[in-house]
């Protein structure tokens, strides 16, 4: 477990005893130079520092941290976040999905559970993307985030029968085709590794649904039925992280056909490629570790 995690749940109990915990501050340097980001960043300390009670805002000072791969920065700001608001699905959603970033998959599950927790018998929300797509239409909700992502947490913990029952929970909240492709892929790749038939996944897809963003896990879904070829994933940028969504996938569907030479291979290339973050990535990385590799 890294040194940054404990501090952060020491951070917390502290903060239970003795009140709120203070908010860290804006680095001067993030390992991602991105200067947009870094101005949006500023801009959320700024409005933090003018309301520090407001859950909202410390949700996008931490988000804006995430964005500039600070993540272990963006979990003291969850931290000291839910010091303020200590059963706020929305700040363990977010601060569960840094635990994943950074390999800590028991702690996701811990903050993602007790999302799911908070979350039951309440009414759904949007969540507004940070980084939007090219309609700026936001495919996510509350709800389909904190069951993805739980079902990834126990995915990557090689709990394939939690992650089955959270994606399937997933798939009867998602509201639109991108969340429905999605968490069709995840709930098909878990299947496949409890060497269950996951034909009844990938029968309701159809190669003209409107997808806004998740294309790559449209036409894995394709794939795997047999409809597309891995000619369709040539186009995809080395280290996007569609490329690292698609590589995974095509990884997987080799192991399924048994070629785990060229399984391994492909999971080598996604985890050279990057990005590091990117699910598929992690994923693949998780994969070659259980492998000795």
């Amino acid at each position: 477990m890294r040194t940054a995690t404990f501090g952060a749940i020491a951070l917390l109990a502290a903060g239970c005893a003795s009140g709120p915990l203070p908010y860290p501050e804006p680095l001067d340097r993030y390992p991602s130079n991105d200067t947009d980001q870094r101005a949006k960043l500023d801009a959320a300390w700024t409005e933090l520092q003018r309301r520090p009670d407001d859950r909202d805002c410390a949700i996008w000072y931490g988000r804006r941290t995430a964005y500039l791969r600070a993540y272990d920065r963006a979990i003291e700001v969850y931290t000291a976040a839910l010091s303020r608001h200590p059963k706020s699905p929305h700040l363990l959603r977010h601060r569960g999905h840094r635990y994943i970033t950074i390999g800590e998959y028991g702690l996701a599950v811990v903050d993602l559970r007790n999302a799911a927790r908070y979350i039951e018998g309440q009414a759904d929300e949007v969540e507004p993307d940070g980084l939007p797509n090219a309609r700026n239409f936001p495919t996510s909700t509350l709800h389909t985030n904190v069951w993805y992502h739980l079902g990834l947490a126990h995915y990557l913990r090689r709990d394939f029968a939690e992650a089955e029952r959270c994606y399937d929970a997933c798939l009867a909240a998602a509201k639109n085709r991108d969340m429905e492709v999605a968490t069709r892929y995840w709930l098909y790749l878990t299947r496949r590794r409890r060497n269950l038939d996951g034909s009844d996944v990938l029968e309701p897809v159809r190669a003209d649904w409107d997808i806004i963003e998740n294309h790559a896990y449209h036409k894995l879904l394709l794939l795997f039925r047999g409809e597309l070829t891995m000619d369709a994933f040539a186009s995809e940028e080395p280290g996007s992280v569609t490329s690292g969504t698609a590589g995974y996938g095509i990884a997987r569907y080799h192991f399924d056909r048994g070629r785990s030479d060229l399984g391994v291979q492909q999971l080598e290339s996604v985890v050279a490629a990057g990005p590091a973050a990117a699910f598929g990535c992690i994923a693949a990385r998780e994969d070659l570790r259980r492998l000795g590799r």
